[in-house]
């Protein structure tokens, strides 16, 4: 009996039609209208403590053009700029062959009295980010230190600046083909302090 009620449901079930659409890839020729192209200005606030130590909050943003419909970065220019903008009297910051940034507030990492920034800027290589930290002091931003890190949650932007024996690092990751990829915060810079 169990035997003939699966035969009778082989048979239902391959009784199904199913219509598939096929398209010969030569005849389909794409042209500018048959896409979106528009690029959408992207423009995102973060909020990054008091910079500039004038005793407010002040405020990143992150300026680029995006296209939707091919999820890339509409880039003016071979550099492919993105423009991070603070307000009045703070410079911005271009960071080059960038496929997003994403900004972070930091503390006082190098004894200048104000908040350094974190920022994160996807590359070309997957998952792979670009960490920086930046410092304004003297009406200019200073790189304080800079690693690489594999980006595939939002966990893995957390904890990323450790002190130890009274020295401040950013942590990074590492690729190691023996170790099977990536090697998680396996890369430790020391952040530049002021003199």
């Amino acid at each position: 009996m169990k035997n003939a009620f699966l035969l009778l449901a082989c048979c239902l079930m391959s009784c199904r039609q199913q219509v598939v659409k096929k398209t010969d890839p030569a005849s389909v020729t794409e042209t500018p209208e048959a896409r979106d192209t528009t690029a959408h200005h992207i423009s995102k606030k973060y909020p990054v403590g008091d910079i500039n130590n004038d005793k407010k909050a002040d405020t990143a943003t992150v300026s680029y053009d995006f296209n939707f419909d091919t999820q890339e970065v509409v880039c003016p220019t071979p550099d492919c700029p993105i423009k991070i903008t603070f307000g009045p009297n703070i410079p911005g910051i271009d960071i080059d062959l960038s496929l997003g940034v994403f900004v972070r507030m930091a503390p006082d990492l190098n004894n200048d009295k104000a908040d350094d920034i974190l920022l994160f800027s996807r590359t070309y290589e997957g998952y792979w980010n670009n960490i920086f930290i930046y410092s304004f002091s003297n009406g200019k931003w200073t790189e304080l230190a800079c690693t690489k890190c594999f980006f595939s949650d939002d966990a893995d932007a957390e904890n990323r600046i450790v002190k130890e024996k009274g020295k401040y690092y950013l942590v990074g990751d590492s690729w190691d083909d023996a170790k099977g990829g990536v090697v998680k915060r396996s890369v430790m810079v020391e952040i530049k302090r002021e003199k």
